[in-house]
């Protein structure tokens, strides 16, 4: 949507989100960023794939204590999505917001893992699913 140059901190850069009233998510790059320094970027949607960032922060254009949050993000340490997250070993996933007080969304998941052994009175192999 936008992107302005030498903003000071992040909660201007959200003020700027706030009010333009395309924007709906942001990304704040500080100090500390090697090459996009004091750099605010405007969106109106994230997208797939988002990647972890040194030094910058990404949020909605405003956040309401009780209300759904705006931003949720799968999260499994080395994977980040906005819809999914495919695991092939045990690991342990989270559901995260940076808005405070907000309300996370239903969240769906579907585990499927390889079953056990049948027990001792069992010919059977174990079985697998979620059912």
């Amino acid at each position: 949507v936008y992107i302005q140059e030498e903003v000071r901190n992040e909660r201007e850069c959200r003020k700027l989100c706030s009010a333009n009233e395309s924007c709906t998510i942001y990304t704040y790059y500080d100090d500390s960023h090697v090459t996009d320094e004091r750099l605010c970027i405007l969106l109106n949607a994230i997208k797939e794939p988002i990647r972890s960032c040194e030094n910058c922060k990404t949020g909605s254009d405003w956040c309401q204590p009780f209300e759904n949050c705006k931003l949720v993000v799968w999260d499994a340490g080395d994977q980040f999505s906005i819809n999914k997250i495919l695991v092939t070993e045990t690991k342990t996933v989270k559901y995260v917001s940076r808005e405070d007080g907000c309300i996370l969304n239903n969240v769906n998941a579907v585990a499927v893992g390889f079953g056990g052994n049948g027990g001792i009175c069992s010919s059977h192999g174990g079985g697998g699913g979620s059912g």
